[in-house]
C-alpha cells in the first residue's frame, strides 16, 4: 500500500491493489452508478446523452461503468466504443480486430523496426546516396 492523492477530490488517501480514488470518492462513484443502473432499469432504450440528463451523473463516468462491464446486467443496449477505431464494443477498451493488432505486434516488434545496416548496427542512409553510412562507418572504423 502507498499514499497518493486522490485525482478528484485531491485529499490523501491509502492506495490499494484497484482502488485508484478515496473512498469518500468511491462512495460517490458508486452512488452515481446506483442511479444510472435504476434508470436503466426502467429505461432499456436511453442513451448515453439521455442517462446523463436524467441522472446527472457524469457522461465520463457512464462511460467507465460501461467500459468495465457494470451495466451490461441492465439489459440496456448501451455500448462503448473501441478506443483503437471508435467501433463499437460490448466491454472493455479494444475491438477483437484493435487486440490482435496489438497482439501481433507485441509478437512481432521487429517489423516495426527501421531497417538496420547489416555492417555495423546503424539505421540505413536510404535518401541521401550513402554519404551519412560512409560517414559513420568511417567514425565507426577510426573510433575503433
Amino acid at each position: 500500500m502507498s499514499i497518493a492523492n486522490c485525482p478528484r477530490c485531491n485529499k490523501i488517501f491509502r492506495k490499494s491493489a484497484g482502488v485508484m480514488i478515496c473512498q469518500a470518492c468511491l462512495d460517490a462513484e458508486e452512488g452515481d452508478f446506483q442511479k444510472v443502473y435504476a434508470f436503466l432499469k426502467e429505461n432499456l432504450s436511453a442513451t448515453v446523452s439521455e442517462i446523463q440528463f436524467a441522472t446527472e451523473v457524469e457522461e465520463k463516468l457512464i462511460l467507465k461503468f460501461l467500459q468495465d462491464g457494470r451495466l451490461a446486467g441492465t439489459g440496456a443496449k448501451l455500448s462503448p466504443n473501441c478506443q483503437g477505431c471508435g467501433g463499437a464494443i460490448s466491454s472493455g477498451r479494444f475491438c477483437m480486430n484493435c487486440l490482435q493488432k496489438k497482439r501481433d505486434q507485441l509478437i512481432n516488434p521487429v517489423a516495426d523496426r527501421p531497417e538496420k545496416n547489416p555492417d555495423i548496427g546503424l539505421p540505413a542512409a536510404k535518401d541521401d546516396g550513402g554519404v551519412r553510412h560512409q560517414l559513420r562507418t568511417e567514425k565507426y572504423l577510426r573510433d575503433r
